[in-house]
């Protein structure tokens, strides 16, 4: 009965994790240390140590995603277009999930951690079967793993708290949760003292009181002006505001301001968009009612509380609870956002359409400069993908087309196509922003109203911000404009530099990369024959230690692999020894030792250059007859050399 249970558990188990990994990777959610992707990964680890117990020591769960697609299609269709991506990202977490463990096992092992508890050869045994190499041992010893070495193995092994505790609870060990988390904070105290940033204040009572008191109407989708705000309030401490001291700890609401003072203004009614959704808030300026006298310099708008908007701002001039102003936005400014606003729209719609299906916004910055967009995918993308979305996008922006915004309810807007982001918190009414039938997603950014204003789009960079997870930054409008000047100008510079027309640099370059690569040559050959030549003096200068010769000299030859050739032909003419030789390059210390074969059994390469390493603030290692290391301070070089003969001297 015991037997039929330890086998039908994880089975269960193994089924049900790969059913919730296959969904939450369908919907945008990737394994990570954080959020989501945290819960995500835990699920998925703890179904792969289920799938090791039962003996599946291959990737299996990625298979199993596969099934799980199958069986569901009928009800979620949009599973079979993920399917690819899914059982990519699965299988991709089963291999780093190996590594992880076995690492982590090894630094088991190492450390002590429960070879004190069991004594080395139990270990041994157990790892040797949950590693599927031997049957399962029958002694169960008592008593658990410290919280400082719980901590230590999750904070720089990455083996979480409730993996450690299923792996060891079946033999008779527990954990110290307690001493786990004591840990912990300490870790936490420690991020928070090192911490140069402002953190984001949680919401205060001023605000929520606020809140409560009446929303702020937000009517910037079609002005950028608005007459008639009354001031609600005036906020000192907030999130940049000041009174007299620059670290007043409590946020408080004054009935008035004077000139220079931070402030944080609410409006009852503004145009000021609030940064929300990746869009950065608006600026501008508040004026005196039907006049340019300025009151108040607007440098930001955001949300303290929900559905309360606060304009951080310098005033200009006396400022009064109650005061009517006229608020006006940067209009230049808001169109530029606007423009990259709409283009990450029809971004993300390219990249589903390039790439496939399974692509989902994981985050994103607009910005009246730039754009930013970070999307799940499983490589990078090579240039003709680049070239594909950059036309795809450019395409409809040529073809002007009205980008329509209506307000509906949540479930009609799903219903309808439109795309929501996994794990945000929509109203019930939501705005629904379409361009033709090329994108339709839920947004309350501000947009252009047809797609033709946007101008141009460039791509500038794609590269990788965490596994699965890319990243495109782009420009348009007059942000591609200064992009091509500064190109054009760069490839001027360029021309000049290397006397040739713009059109012939690239015959230009290469000329020049096949004329360094030839002096290079001639470099390494002459530093190597300069070297070997003084092959036969290092041997007559070589030190004798306890009976070992040992060579330990500076050679001037910045190649490792001619350095390597070097500690070749002095291994050959000592016949029996130890050679270390340093160089330095570029403000960087190299280091080689080699040990003839006959002394390998009691002196190892790795582990005499590793200490001469430490001297110039470096490490390295490598087999027992040849190793390698680096080192960043040129400075002690020599004592690092003249300290070689003590180390081996230790060793024998």
């Amino acid at each position: 009965m015991w037997s039929m249970a330890r086998t039908t558990i994880p089975t269960f188990r193994c089924a049900d994790h790969a059913r919730a990994a296959t969904f939450l990777i369908s919907d945008g959610v990737l394994p990570s240390n954080e959020g989501r992707g945290y819960v995500l990964r835990l699920i998925m680890r703890r179904a792969l140590y289920h799938g090791q117990t039962l003996g599946l020591n291959e990737p299996f769960l990625y298979k199993m995603a596969g099934h799980v697609v199958q069986m569901m299609k009928d009800a979620y269709p949009r599973l079979v277009e993920t399917e690819r991506h899914v059982a990519r990202a699965i299988k991709t977490e089963e291999e780093r999930y190996a590594e992880t463990t076995k690492l982590g096992l090894e630094k088991l092992d190492e450390a002590d951690v429960i070879t004190t508890h069991w004594g080395t050869k139990l270990f041994a045994e157990w790892k040797a079967w949950w590693m599927g190499m031997a049957p399962e041992p029958h002694e169960l010893p008592l008593g658990r793993i410290a919280g400082r070495d719980l901590f230590t193995l999750h904070d720089t092994f990455g083996l979480r708290p409730d993996f450690v505790r299923d792996v060891v609870k079946n033999y008779g060990l527990d954990v110290d949760p307690a001493g786990y988390e004591a840990e912990m904070q300490k870790q936490r105290e420690r991020a928070r003292a090192s911490w140069k940033g402002a953190e984001k204040e949680a919401a205060s009572p001023v605000f929520l009181k606020l809140a409560e008191d009446g929303k702020t109407v937000f009517d910037g989708y079609t002005q950028t002006t608005s007459a008639d705000c009354r001031i609600v309030a005036l906020v000192i401490g907030g999130r940049g505001g000041s009174r007299t001291a620059p670290t007043m700890p409590t946020v408080i609401s004054v009935e008035a301001v004077g000139v220079g003072e931070q402030v944080e203004i609410v409006l009852d009614h503004t145009p000021f968009y609030a940064e929300a959704g990746g869009q950065v808030g608006d600026t501008g300026f508040l004026f005196a009612p039907a006049s340019d006298h300025e009151l108040a310099h607007v440098t930001n708008a955001y949300f303290p509380v929900s559905g309360l908007v606060a304009h951080k701002a310098v005033a200009r001039n006396t400022l009064r609870v109650g005061d009517v102003v006229t608020a006006v936005v940067d209009a230049e400014r808001r169109d530029a956002t606007r423009r990259n606003h709409t283009a990450t729209h029809l971004l993300h719609a390219a990249l589903r359409k390039t790439l496939g299906t399974h692509v989902k916004q994981a985050g994103s910055l607009v910005a009246p400069d730039r754009l930013r967009f970070d999307f799940t995918h499983y490589a990078a993308l090579d240039e003709q993908d680049l070239l594909d979305i950059e036309d795809l996008v450019n395409e409809h922006i040529l073809k002007n087309e009205v980008v329509a915004t209506e307000e509906k309810d949540l479930d009609s807007a799903v219903a309808g196509g439109a795309m929501a982001l996994f794990g945000e918190k929509y109203a019930d009414k939501v705005r629904v922003l379409s361009i033709d039938d090329f994108s339709k997603e839920l947004c309350g950014g501000t947009h252009v109203r047809r797609t033709g204003e946007i101008g141009l789009f460039k791509i500038v960079s794609e590269s990788s911000v965490a596994a699965g997870t890319r990243r495109i930054e782009a420009v348009t409008g007059e942000g591609v404009l200064k992009y091509l000047r500064q190109a054009s100008e760069t490839l001027a510079l360029l021309a000049d530099s290397l006397h040739a027309k713009p059109e012939e640099l690239l015959q230009a370059v290469e000329k020049l990369a096949d004329s360094e690569k030839k002096l290079r040559k001639e470099l390494e050959a002459q530093q190597m024959k300069r070297a070997t030549s003084q092959a036969s003096d290092l041997v007559k200068e070589a030190r004798e230690v306890k009976g070992v010769r040992v060579v330990a000299a500076r050679v001037e030859v910045t190649d490792r692999s001619a350095m390597r050739q070097v500690v070749d032909d002095l291994r050959a003419k000592l016949q029996s020894g130890v050679i270390v030789l340093g160089s330095v390059s570029e403000g960087k210390v190299s280091l080689v030792a080699a040990v003839t074969k006959d002394l390998t059994h009691k002196l190892d390469a790795g582990k005499i250059v590793k200490q001469a390493a430490a001297i110039v603030e470096g490490s390295g290692g490598g087999r027992k007859d040849l190793a390698e290391a680096g080192g960043k301070n040129p400075a002690k070089l020599d004592e690092s050399l003249q300290a070689v003969p003590s180390i081996i001297e230790a060793m024998l």
